[in-house]
């Protein structure tokens, strides 16, 4: 594919993690970051994901219940956000 024939794409849309305790994770990214609950994804009356949004800009994150796979990738770094200082966090 050449350049000319390439989409256009206009920066990431969001990142999706698998994490091993939803409530947990979710809670970390909202205390910590300051991320906001968007929606909640529900499978046969359970809470299997949810999506979140931060105020101040930043990706969207979704957050997928998934212990096998999340397991099998604890330690691999799927992304890093930029904050504009340490004190920023």
């Amino acid at each position: 594919m050449t350049s000319a024939d390439a989409p256009e794409l206009d920066g990431i849309h969001h990142v999706k993690l698998p994490v091993t305790d939803l409530d947990r994770s979710r809670a970390w990214y909202e205390s910590r970051l300051g991320y906001r609950l968007g929606t909640e994804f529900i499978e046969d009356g359970t809470v299997m994901g949810v999506s979140l949004s931060h105020p101040n800009g930043g990706p969207d994150l979704a957050l997928r219940l998934n212990p096998e796979l999340a397991a099998r990738a604890a330690g691999f770094d799927y992304f890093a956000i930029g904050v504009p200082d340490k004190a920023a966090l």
